[in-house]
């Protein structure tokens, strides 16, 4: 069997809510196969929970189909850079299958789930299940791995009023009724807000305290809550 060469150059990539920047060339090889068959391969970035690190990865050689890959949170998540194959005649197919973010797509933020022993305040890393049950924990949103944030600003715009109110819809919907903090972008007088949220979205409601009238008002919010099932 005769190896080919397979060059991985450097770039950056977000895996599973981390940042990974490769800064080097990896090489690595693919096999061409024995006579009538063909060969699968999978160039991923792996993030692996236990060793704390983030990798490019080669899965193959399969004869069946594309080796599977792993999306276990906590534990290790796999994304697919390329799929490859190469046949007895080491003609190569190679398919790109990242994902770039356009102008019109939205990254939500994560925050992962720490637990630590808080007279020591080591909070320094995430810590297994198992340990939280003899120490304390800490969950932002009390569901692990699963807190993401999604933040804005909307305005309201309308007729001279002294109050009004304006809906606000996220671009991920929320599994649980998430925390929304609201800051009006106003220095001329003191703006009272209020706001009623829901899993998709919220109504915010604002007041001036002296009564003066608005035509226009912006507001800068973030929303922090669970989203399940990874988004």
């Amino acid at each position: 069997m005769v190896d080919v060469t397979l060059y991985i150059y450097s770039g950056s990539a977000l895996v599973d809510g981390t940042f990974y920047e490769g800064d080097e060339t990896i090489y690595d090889a693919i096999t061409v196969p024995g006579p009538g068959d063909t060969n699968y391969y999978r160039v991923i970035l792996s993030k692996i929970w236990a060793t704390k690190e983030i990798r490019v990865d080669l899965l193959g050689p399969d004869t069946v189909g594309y080796p599977a890959i792993t999306q276990s949170d906590g534990v290790q998540w796999d994304i697919v850079l390329f799929e490859i194959t190469i046949d007895d005649g080491a003609n190569i197919t190679m398919t790109d299958c990242r994902k770039f973010l356009s102008s019109t797509e939205k990254c939500i933020p994560r925050f992962p789930y720490r637990v630590g022993d808080t007279s020591l305040y080591d909070w320094s890393e995430p810590k297994s299940e198992a340990a939280a049950a003899t120490i304390n924990a800490y969950e932002p949103i009390h569901i692990k791995h699963t807190g993401r944030a999604q933040c804005g600003v909307i305005e309201w715009a309308g007729g001279a009023a002294a109050s009004g109110d304006v809906a606000v819809t996220f671009d991920a919907e929320f599994s649980y009724k998430p925390i929304v903090n609201i800051t009006p972008l106003e220095n001329t007088a003191k703006v009272m807000v209020s706001y009623v949220p829901s899993t998709s979205g919220f109504t915010l409601y604002w007041k001036t305290s002296d009564a003066s009238n608005k035509t226009s008002i912006y507001f800068q919010w973030i929303a922090v809550g669970p989203i399940l099932g990874g988004y």
